[in-house]
């Protein structure tokens, strides 16, 4: 099986793993559980929720909130599910930046992009830290999109070069 076939089923993999987080995403939202799980990446300090008797009292002991077990369970699936997918991601990633030489650039600065924003969303600086990314990606596609043309100026327009043209279109540029 070629690569790029490789590619193509794992993009495939990470749309409907992405539909599932959304979907998941809703009924933690919906049930109000959001907020089941006081700290992060972890759990009440573990990475699975508290289910025993003994680690409900002892993460009772160290943290403010109660621990409700029904809440907690649907936040840290969710967290599995999406971290998951991120995974999925720095793959397809990492398949995009060996095929193109200059994606890896693109792919650190996207990945300094997210750390940066979301220690500012743990600070509740939500909408702040949402903008930073959005606004920042945006500016790396169009400087994609700039590359793209300047390389498939003067020279036969592949299929990708065509696509990305359209992409870039788009984008508005």
């Amino acid at each position: 099986m070629s690569p790029h076939r490789h590619f193509h089923r794992l993009a495939w993999a990470a749309v409907a793993l992405a539909l599932c987080v959304s979907v998941f995403g809703a009924f933690v939202r919906l049930s109000d559980a959001g907020l089941g799980c006081p700290d992060w990446p972890t759990c009440y300090g573990k990475a699975t929720w508290p289910a025993a008797e003994a680690t409900i009292a002892a993460a009772n002991e160290r943290f403010e909130r109660p621990v409700e077990v029904d809440k907690a369970w649907r936040e840290q699936v969710h967290r599995h599910i999406a971290a998951l997918l991120g995974f999925m991601v720095l793959g397809l990633a990492a398949l995009a930046a060996r095929r193109h030489r200059f994606g890896l650039a693109t792919v650190f600065g996207a990945s300094a992009l997210v750390a940066i924003a979301i220690p500012l969303y743990m600070q509740e600086w939500y909408v702040a830290s949402t903008l930073l990314v959005i606004v920042a990606e945006l500016a790396l596609v169009r400087s994609r999109c700039a590359r793209a043309r300047r390389t498939s100026a003067g020279s036969p327009r592949s299929r990708w070069r065509s696509s990305s043209s359209r992409r870039c279109w788009a984008c508005g540029r």
